[in-house]
């Protein structure tokens, strides 16, 4: 597992509140858009540059829990 703020994960390795587990809105972390799937265009420009802004997760035991970047997530799996 990597250990600094710079280091890079698998998106399949991250966990999105909601998405990937049965959690809904009494999660601080739960947010109905992560229900939408990301634009297509969205996923190309992923493919082509990479995620260009930082995905920030927090750590709960052994899982990696998405804060902000769900939709960048979505289209690095997609990708």
């Amino acid at each position: 597992m990597p250990t600094n703020k710079f280091d890079t994960y698998n998106p399949h390795d991250l966990v999105i509140i909601g998405l990937d587990t049965d959690d809904r809105d009494d999660h601080p972390l739960y947010d109905e858009r992560a229900m939408r799937q990301p634009e297509d265009t969205f996923i190309r420009n992923v493919q082509i540059h990479g995620v260009l802004m930082p995905v920030i997760v927090r750590q709960d035991g052994d899982r990696l829990l998405v804060v902000d970047g769900r939709q960048r997530v979505l289209a690095a799996r997609a990708a």
